[in-house]
């Protein structure tokens, strides 16, 4: 009588450790509610204000004041008459 002897499985193969890198960002909501925003607002930000940032503000806005409905830019704003805004593509509802 032969006997099956059934070999251990090989050893799987080492972890590879991922290099995770976590970064957190946190916006005062007392402060934001401080600047209290309306709707129809326009919040002129920097040039070099961080993209990063700008979405964190955008998010904590909507936290802070749900259902706002304003504009946040980033850069030089001007003074534009209704036809630069159309050549511009923004067109009036």
């Amino acid at each position: 009588m032969s006997r099956h002897i059934q070999a251990p499985p090989p050893p799987a193969p080492p972890a590879r450790r991922a290099k995770v890198i976590i970064t957190e960002q946190r916006i005062d909501l007392d402060q934001l509610r401080r600047i209290d925003p309306q709707d129809g607002d326009v919040l002129v930000l920097p040039n070099d204000f961080p993209q990063v940032d700008f979405h964190a503000l955008a998010e904590a806005l909507q936290v802070a004041k749900p259902g706002i409905k304003c504009l946040i830019v980033r850069g030089d704003v001007r003074r534009l008459d209704v036809s630069e805004m159309n050549r511009l593509g923004w067109y009036r509802a």
